[in-house]
């Protein structure tokens, strides 16, 4: 299978422009998977494949058997998780929507819909919790149609259906593990056929990390060791990206000894490292980073960086950001704290001082220096620290925490108890973490916290709200699925 950067430049895009450039422009031209069927080829700069078959429509085989429109099926993906999917990192993102639904980011926005979940009192028509599952099983069923696809391809190498597939099962697992944490027992949709789909049962969610800990499992197996196939861009999975979600899915689901052995094999890669200079963990390609997402929105760099950095009164009318950080998680930082300094920013009117996530630097900009981080190594840390724990090996866990804390200038913690260890590690994943992908809220959800942190600092909170309501036209759709608890 060609690199990315062989894919591009040969396709007469121009081979005197950069990589980073040429990355951009290819994702931002991915088109998805239903225009790829309509308008008869995948376009870069140049068709790539140009056929005419019956009604002007390419056929299912006849993507699926050449290597660049297989591909491409897999790059819409990719566009539009950055671009406009709950994992763009928009306000409406995962990151945003579970940022205010926690204790750690505050809504100043007068928009009903994010009020909702700013206030955890959300109702089932909620045009945003309708978009993230629409989202979520958007790319469920494309990385299905390529698991299909790649399955019937005659003409597919060897290589290139293991690297397909590895991606699709990988992305596949990636939006289950959402799913199932934001709304609980979901349909477990491994088909595209339409007649299974449409009235498919909700799945019980032990057997949802069943099938995500089966996916990961292959992933790590047949995915490429490095980064070297992408043009040493790590904006695709390789084999340790799957150990490390898996990792993650373990600790999930309190399989400690799992947790702890693949966030170990994670660890001993030799592709990442801790880095020393906090102002550089979430810059393009980072040492640190195990997957990141490539910006495709012309003249921004990240979304995270556009919505949250302030350059003006996030409660002013009609502010073009509107989430600050809550003054509480301020105050739990040491003084000495090199996250607070490096990782927060602050924004002063005459009446309030505000804070704000500063981990992206860029709010606007046409030159690509940062992308938006998904999992980085010092959350893997915090995993095997936590799995150690668990395990009893509190010297080993302290030694992990104590790793963490190290970077951020911080001294170490003083051996302790298992309790008070893990709540240490607790709060250090909340240092650690905060404004990225919604860790604190699925934290407070699986450490069952919630009703205690919550229940202090959000008015009419109520234990149901940790799930999601099932959005109301899913349920009006499909006769199976029944409402969750509280809605």
């Amino acid at each position: 299978m060609k690199t990315i950067d062989q894919y591009i430049i040969g396709t007469g895009c121009g081979s005197q422009k950069s990589l980073k450039k040429l990355l951009q422009q290819f994702f931002r031209k991915a088109v998805t998977y239903s225009q790829l069927l309509a308008i008869g080829w995948f376009t870069s700069c140049d068709p790539l494949v140009e056929i005419d078959p019956p009604d002007s429509e390419i056929t299912h085989q006849i993507v699926f058997d050449n290597e660049e429109t297989a591909t491409a099926v897999l790059n819409s993906v990719y566009h539009d998780l950055q671009y406009n999917g709950f994992a763009s990192g928009k306000d409406v993102s995962i990151t945003g929507l579970c940022g205010i639904m926690a204790d750690l980011i505050t809504d100043f926005s007068n928009n009903a819909l994010k009020s909702q979940f700013y206030g955890n009192q959300l109702l089932p028509d909620n045009a945003l919790v309708g978009s993230l599952w629409e989202s979520l099983y958007k790319s469920i069923y494309i990385a299905n149609d390529v698991l299909e696809g790649i399955g019937s391809s005659d003409n597919l190498g060897e290589g290139t259906k293991l690297q397909l597939e590895g991606e699709a099962r990988f992305i596949r697992a990636f939006c289950y593990f959402y799913l199932v944490n934001l709304y609980g027992d979901v349909p477990m949709v491994l088909t595209t056929d339409y007649r299974i789909n449409a009235l498919a049962p909700p799945n019980p969610e032990g057997e949802i990390y069943a099938q995500i800990a089966e996916d990961l499992t292959i992933a790590g197996q047949i995915l490429p060791p490095d980064y070297s196939a992408y043009g040493l861009e790590r904006i695709r999975p390789v084999k340790s990206t799957a150990k490390a979600l898996l990792a993650r899915t373990y600790l999930f689901t309190q399989n400690w000894d799992m947790a702890d052995k693949l966030a170990t094999e994670v660890i001993d890669d030799p592709q990442f490292e801790l880095l020393a200079d906090l102002d550089k963990v979430f810059l393009a390609n980072s040492r640190e980073a195990i997957w990141q997402l490539l910006p495709v929105a012309p003249q921004y760099n990240t979304w995270e960086g556009h919505y949250f950095i302030l350059e003006s009164d996030p409660a002013a009318a009609f502010a073009k950001s509107s989430y600050a950080l809550n003054p509480n998680l301020i105050d739990d930082f040491d003084v000495t704290d090199a996250r607070r300094t490096d990782w927060i920013g602050s924004y002063t009117t005459p009446d309030n001082e505000y804070f704000f996530p500063h981990k992206y630097k860029v709010k606007l900009g046409e030159t690509l220096v940062e992308y938006a981080m998904v999992i980085r190594l010092a959350e893997i840390y915090l995993i095997r620290a936590e799995s150690r724990a668990q395990l009893e090996n509190l010297n080993g866990a302290l030694v992990d925490l104590n790793t963490i804390r190290n970077r951020a200038g911080l001294a170490n913690e003083a051996s302790s108890s298992k309790i008070e260890l893990l709540d240490k590690i607790g709060e250090e994943r909340k240092r650690e973490l905060f404004s990225e992908w919604g860790h604190r809220w699925l934290d407070l959800k699986r450490l069952g916290t919630a009703d205690e942190v919550l229940g202090e600092r959000k008015e009419g909170w109520k234990p149901t709200a940790i799930l999601l309501p099932i959005p109301d036209q899913e349920i009006q759709n499909n006769p199976n699925l029944e409402q969750n608890d509280g809605y």
